[in-house]
């Protein structure tokens, strides 16, 4: 391996970390630019991340505003993709594009050694002009810390671990999490069967996913360059006029406006694919955030107890890109990076991040954006040097 003495001002190696959508997404149009193109993927396979979701599992964003930049999705897929066929859409995607992929390689650290990148890996190390981080959020799962959890006498998981409601039918379930993840799950358990409480510490903004066969991401695409202060208002009458209250339910309305969510907090609005059914059915009980657990039971923050057979977590995940990137000091205190797309943090010249943002124009296709923008962003560094 080169010495940072001996390595040539030259040099064109991209590493892109992360072999999914982001990652592919990036390989693709780079490629063209002329690039050394090196993706990296901890993983033995594309698309295997997706393949480790829940079965019931579709996009919720549509088929045609969801595809990466040159290759459409198969209309066969149908509108709302589903886990498998988005996985091997990915599949198809590297094959298509010839991207060159490094399964099994998992990138430990990088640091700026002179005027170029050292990517530290579990296979070695790799010098590279341009590196683009594109792993994606859902790294690692987070648990909040939850008085006497570890004396829950039921099964307890993270959602990554969820599979079907066909596991737990008949069985008392609570679902932890408001997240589009919470929802879906909390309805899959709740249309097979089980009694279902879903377990909420901020009420969200729930929409439908499609009015009148119009995809709601259609909405999120044109509403997106307004004032979060506007939009939040229009999410809010929407909501009112589509879904109505489920105050009776014992849901109240958002504290906070939808936009604003994903913004600050990059949480999308939920997208009902049933949840709002199972709950007037009397399948899916809306209850406050837990607040410790006690043997077989579980007390809320409102002073009630109740006694599940099965804790569902769906919690979340966090990047866990610290122990990568975060002396860079391009990391906000959520391990988020603070810069996507073409964009560049001054601490770190000729590093991108892509696919770190939750729009509610829907990620993949802020994802096929920003890849776009990427490229241009770097083909016209690289004339500059020309």
């Amino acid at each position: 391996m080169a010495t940072p003495e001996s390595v040539p001002d030259t040099r064109e190696v991209v590493a892109v970390i992360g072999g999914g959508p982001a990652g592919l997404a990036a390989a693709a149009t780079l490629k063209p630019l002329g690039l050394d193109v090196r993706v990296l993927e901890k993983s033995n396979s594309v698309g295997s991340r997706w393949r480790g979701h829940y079965d019931r599992l579709h996009l919720h964003t549509t088929r045609g505003m969801s595809a990466l930049p040159g290759l459409s999705i198969p209309k066969e897929y149908g509108r709302w993709v589903s886990r498998d066929d988005f996985a091997s859409y990915q599949e198809a995607y590297a094959n298509h594009h010839g991207i060159p992929l490094e399964l099994g390689t998992t990138v430990e650290r990088i640091d700026r050694v002179a005027d170029h990148w050292r990517v530290t890996t579990s296979k070695g190390v790799i010098d590279a002009r341009y590196v683009v981080v594109g792993a994606g959020f859902n790294n690692t799962s987070y648990l909040p810390t939850w008085p006497g959890r570890e004396s829950f006498a039921g099964t307890f998981l993270h959602s990554k671990d969820y599979k079907t409601g066909a596991t737990f039918a008949g069985k008392k379930v609570l679902v932890v999490g408001t997240g589009n993840s919470g929802a879906e799950i909390a309805t899959d358990l709740g249309e097979h069967g089980a009694q279902v409480w879903w377990s909420f510490r901020t009420p969200p903004t729930i929409l439908p996913r499609a009015t009148l066969g119009i995809a709601t991401q259609g909405f999120g695409v044109m509403l997106r360059p307004m004032s979060p202060k506007i939009v939040d208002a229009i999410m809010a009458g929407f909501g009112k006029i589509t879904i109505g209250s489920l105050a009776k339910y014992g849901l109240p309305k958002a504290t906070r406006g939808g936009y604003t969510a994903a913004l600050r907090d990059h949480v999308i609005p939920v997208l009902d694919v049933g949840l709002v059914r199972q709950i007037r059915e009397g399948h899916v009980t809306p209850v406050p955030t837990i607040s410790a657990f006690h043997g077989a039971e579980v007390e809320l923050a409102d002073g009630q107890r109740i006694t599940p057979d099965v804790v569902v977590a769906c919690t979340g995940f966090r990047t866990a890109l610290e122990p990568m990137i975060g002396h860079l000091g391009v990391l906000d205190e959520d391990g988020i990076p603070t810069v996507s797309g073409g964009d560049v943090h001054p601490n770190a010249p000729n590093m991108h991040f892509l696919g770190y943002t939750n729009a509610i124009s829907g990620n993949l296709r802020e994802i096929a954006s920003h890849a776009k923008k990427l490229a241009k962003t770097i083909a016209g560094e690289l004339r500059t040097r020309t």
